[in-house]
């Protein structure tokens, strides 16, 4: 008898410590990729750390540049940058039924992302360099950003990089 004690509180001693691993994981509040139920199709509240890019799976920390996509469904997705939000379109059947929210410059405040138009030598998260504009004449409008991106030409190519950045 003696000799199947040990054994038996080895094996509940292992046991338990598995339910508690498991049971702290459970718990831990894991970051947002895609969020139900936004029926009005309105930009969601964000907190910097809560969210993940749906595109790059980076947490989203600086909320400077987030943006937010929403389907007919009430699907809401975000990401940490422009850049990533039109390579993550580029792959949708129903692109043109999705609302796009970015955040303005300077105020934060949330504004409709197809009316906007985006510099291109912005710093970004992910450094692609598009980025809602200041103003109504600069920049390049929304189809063209996607496009631009599509093709790979942004900031992270060498070249392209070159020349926007001598322009300043």
């Amino acid at each position: 008898m003696k000799r199947f004690v040990g054994p038996a509180l080895t094996t509940l001693l292992l046991i338990a410590c598995v339910v508690i691993l498991v049971l702290a994981l459970a718990s831990r509040q894991r970051p947002v990729t895609i969020l139900t139920g936004n029926s009005d199709r309105r930009p969601l509240p964000m907190e910097s750390g809560r969210f993940q890019d749906t595109q790059c799976a980076m947490p989203i920390e600086d909320l400077t540049h987030a943006c937010q996509a929403v389907d007919e469904n009430g699907r809401t997705w975000f990401f940490d940058d422009v850049g990533c939000l039109a390579l993550w379109l580029e792959r949708r059947g129903d692109r043109d039924r999705i609302v796009v929210w970015v955040r303005a410059p300077g105020s934060g405040d949330w504004i409709d992302g197809r009316r906007a138009r985006y510099v291109r030598n912005a710093e970004t998260a992910m450094g692609y360099g598009f980025a809602p504009a200041a103003g109504d004449e600069e920049g390049v409008d929304f189809e063209t950003m996607t496009a631009m991106m599509a093709r790979g030409e942004n900031l992270t190519d060498p070249y392209v990089r070159k020349v926007i950045l001598e322009d300043r």
